[in-house]
């Protein structure tokens, strides 16, 4: 999983062998070993909307369990939602299948999507 973040956005772009695993464990994750380590955590949960909170170390994206069945079984590329805050900020999610770079011809395409709509 591939994890990128701009001004109040946050960006997953998740591999086959991921959402594999999202769809027989009910989550993937993956970290920087940093010290502490950095983790972010992609689950299904029962949330009416997509849902980001930071506890520790840890950044977990939950999605609604009916629209990630959707998405994990179909050609739908991604998941997007606008997260409202407390204090009234919104935090952009979008959460994606991976495709190959057509910057890096090199690149290891094996676990990524091709040809979806």
């Amino acid at each position: 999983m591939k994890v990128r973040f701009t001004d109040n956005s946050v960006r997953m772009r998740v591999r086959k062998s991921d959402l594999n695993q999202l769809k027989t464990e009910g989550q993937t994750r993956t970290h920087i070993q940093l010290q502490p380590a950095l983790s972010f955590v992609l689950t299904i949960g029962d949330t009416p909307a997509p849902t980001a909170q930071m506890q520790g170390s840890t950044l977990t994206v939950t999605l609604p369990r009916t629209a990630a069945q959707q998405w994990v079984n179909s050609e739908q590329v991604g998941i997007e939602h606008e997260q409202e805050q407390a204090d009234g900020s919104r935090i952009h999610l979008l959460i994606e299948k991976d495709f190959p770079c057509a910057h890096r011809p090199q690149e290891d395409k094996a676990d990524t999507f091709e040809g979806l709509s």
